[in-house]
């Protein structure tokens, strides 16, 4: 397909619609945990850092403050065990 195109071809439309009927949410959805001060402006949902690990992984982006269970070193201690394919970033 052509970078200027402003249509996809028919054989590409076809594929795309036949991949859109077929996909299944993944039964354990992947994230990206990240280690930051909490009091940063980095750390807001929409801030720069997270747009960006969201933009490249495709992945939500998760931080301790958006834990909420009593023992948040533990709560996220088995969240962090029980997700393959988290990366940590910090």
């Amino acid at each position: 397909m052509e970078t200027a195109a402003s249509q996809c071809p028919t054989a590409l439309s076809v594929k795309l619609a036949a991949l859109r009927e077929q996909w299944q949410e993944p039964p354990v959805p992947q994230y990206v945990f990240c280690a930051m001060d909490l009091d940063s402006d980095l750390a807001r949902v929409g801030g720069p850092i997270r747009h960006i690990i969201e933009r490249i992984t495709g992945m939500a982006t998760v931080i301790g403050s958006e834990i909420h269970e009593d023992n948040l070193q533990s709560a996220i201690i088995k969240k962090m065990r029980r997700i393959r394919g988290t990366r940590r970033c910090d």
